[in-house]
């Protein structure tokens, strides 16, 4: 066999080379294809011949499964019978990029799946008609292939086609992610991004939204942060570590505001400071990351709707009694007292509903 080498350097070269590795795949053929990560051997999942040989050139253990890419977020629901709020996650925040998901997959146990973050590589995938496997350019054991010239050097002969992209611009794998049925989360292989980065990207998210985000949703804010790092015998700037993220947003702002020197003032009388919070508005992105919403008033509810109607499933009045916490904006300070003791309350009960914690304590001393 004869082996194509084709390069992207040039925008006609660019969209022969798509085109031409998608008529391969479609019918049954083996793909050289650059990546973010390394170079990958591309085949057609639905061709059992095409996996035949690349199992067989690849040398691979027949126990190892093929990861499936995909050129399109949404392509995740046709592959995993279910995806757990983790995994959601971590496809916000990396997809497309150097992370493989190892997902519950129904009858055949676990699905590996990755969205790559090249753009010919996703080009393809989108041109194709056929589900493609990507496993690394590399015979068993051996390092994978960053160049097309060092694919060629193992497969040059044994494929249809290369792709020559210049350098994988990573030269490192992804990693590989286990998300389980309940949400948690197993490392299998070290790659691209880092263990810690993971960990802090699936943290359990609580946020709390108002709309200026000056007064009571940075109230709110503080004092969970603070009930949080008592109940967790951590200091508040150590909850990621343990496992949490409290932050707040606001659905009128612009952002980069400090909190009003009234609710500074009030918090700091309970042992608080907000002092340094700053503003910020509420964003698709800040809603996804979100596993807890509480917002103050029904119209916060509707801003959310707005933005992400999945995020404003997960929404709830932060008074479990479904009672409005009202803007004390320009109102005098023993508003703001009050607002304060009714957030105390709000939050604390609250946060009393996460399994196996405890977040008690007082109301709030009054200044």
């Amino acid at each position: 066999m004869e082996t194509t080498l084709l390069k992207t350097d040039t925008r006609d070269g660019y969209a022969r080379a798509v085109k031409a590795a998608a008529g391969v795949l479609d019918v049954g053929g083996i793909v050289a294809v650059p990546t973010e990560t390394v170079y990958g051997l591309a085949a057609s999942a639905e061709h059992p011949k095409a996996i035949e040989r690349l199992r067989d050139i690849k040398k691979r253990p027949d126990e190892k499964k093929f990861t499936i890419c995909l050129g399109l977020k949404t392509d995740v629901r046709r592959f995993a019978a279910d995806v757990p709020r983790t995994a959601r996650k971590l496809i916000n925040r990396y997809w497309p990029g150097p992370l493989t998901l190892v997902l519950p997959g129904g009858r055949s146990g676990t699905v590996g799946l990755r969205m790559p973050a090249l753009s010919f590589t996703r080009d393809v995938l989108l041109e194709v008609d056929t589900t493609v496997v990507i496993p690394s350019a590399n015979p068993h054991g051996e390092d994978p292939a960053r160049t097309a010239g060092e694919v060629m050097g193992y497969f040059d002969g044994a494929i249809e086609l290369v792709v020559d992209g210049g350098p994988s611009p990573l030269g490192t794998a992804s990693s590989v992610v286990e998300i389980t049925a309940d949400g948690g989360m197993n490392i299998l292989r070290r790659g691209a991004i880092g263990e810690d980065e993971l960990r802090k990207a699936t943290v359990h998210t609580i946020l709390f939204i108002c709309t200026g985000n000056m007064c009571r949703s940075p109230m709110a804010e503080g004092i969970a942060r603070d009930r949080l790092a008592k109940a967790l015998g951590v200091a508040p700037d150590d909850l990621e570590e343990a496992g949490f993220r409290v932050t707040s947003a606001g659905t009128g702002t612009f952002g980069g505001s400090r909190p009003s020197p009234e609710a500074v003032e009030v918090m700091r009388d309970a042992g608080i400071d907000i002092s340094r919070y700053l503003s910020q508005p509420l964003t698709p992105e800040l809603a996804q990351e979100a596993d807890d919403i509480y917002v103050m008033a029904p119209n916060h509810l509707d801003a959310l709707r707005a933005i992400d109607g999945d995020a404003a499933a997960r929404a709830r009045l932060v008074s479990s009694d479904a009672r409005t916490i009202e803007d004390p904006i320009g109102q005098p300070k023993e508003v703001y007292r009050a607002v304060r003791d009714a957030l105390f309350e709000a939050v604390q009960e609250r946060l009393r509903a996460y399994p196996g914690r405890h977040h008690g304590g007082g109301a709030a001393r009054s200044g």
